[in-house]
């Protein structure tokens, strides 16, 4: 990584581009319910559609996302 890396919301990552969870961001309901789910930091998350809601794929799951309100999903890009 350079030293320009920085976290990004999980919605930028492109379809095939890889990022690691660094924080879940929101209120505690929500964040644990990501958390319950499998998304927390360490995890490593790839792309498969950007935007709003992104989808993205984790070990053997796929998931949509739709960020409305307080809840963020930060990522750092992962060099593929």
């Amino acid at each position: 990584m350079t030293a320009n890396s920085k976290p990004i919301l999980i919605q930028f990552l492109k379809k095939g581009e890889k990022g690691r969870v660094t924080s879940l961001v929101g209120h505690d309901d929500e964040v644990a319910r990501l958390s319950a789910l499998g998304i927390r930091a360490g995890v490593e998350v790839c792309g498969v559609r950007k935007g709003h809601p992104c989808i993205f794929r984790f070990g053997c799951s796929q998931m949509c996302l739709r960020t409305a309100g307080q809840l963020n999903v930060l990522v750092m890009r992962v060099p593929s």
